[in-house]
């Protein structure tokens, strides 16, 4: 059994109104339901699963790294937190050992703060065990950058690139913890 390259092996984490621990058979459904949602996808990069193929794809992407969090509130999954490995070519940050992050947070729970408990916990996590932590959002994305922004992230750089899965360039602010 490979273990979980973010330490969370395991481990539990309760801060505040939510729970965090790696994704589990028992949020897939809660997470087909979330993705299932344009306008939560699109501003991570993605569009919701075309059919059950391409949602196990997704899944198996989420879970089988061991890098995926889901974010629970009462029990319920409300979303999820990745984490990947982020390799930097130069400046203070080349040679380190980075992570970025991303997240989504279900619909009905917009606006309530979710987005900045869990975001703020979990980079505060993956501080202690990784030099830097990388968090990036679309340009037109203002509520993912506020909430990097209220979590102690810091604008490094915008940059463009092409995502395949939205057949579109984008503008991307990258932002560092």
């Amino acid at each position: 059994m490979s273990t979980s390259p973010i330490g969370f092996d395991n481990l539990t984490l309760s801060c505040g109104r939510l729970t965090y621990r790696l994704i589990a058979e028992a949020d897939r459904e809660s997470l087909r339901e979330i993705l299932s949602d344009p306008d939560l996808t699109r501003p991570a990069g993605y569009m919701p699963a075309k059919d059950d193929a391409d949602f196990e794809k997704f899944w198996h992407g989420l879970t089988d790294n061991k890098t995926g969090i889901a974010i629970l509130y009462g029990g319920e999954c409300i979303g999820y937190f990745n984490v990947h490995p982020y390799k930097a070519d130069s400046g203070e940050y080349a040679g380190k050992n980075n992570v970025s992050v991303g997240f989504i947070i279900g619909r009905r729970y917009h606006k309530q703060g979710f987005g900045t408990e869990a975001v703020g916990v979990l980079s505060a996590y993956l501080k202690r065990r990784f030099d830097y932590v990388f968090g990036e959002c679309f340009e037109e994305n203002a509520a993912s950058e506020k909430t990097l922004r209220k979590c102690g992230y810091r604008y490094v750089e915008t940059y463009r690139m092409f995502f395949d899965k939205l057949c579109e360039e984008k503008k991307v602010l990258s932002f560092v913890y």
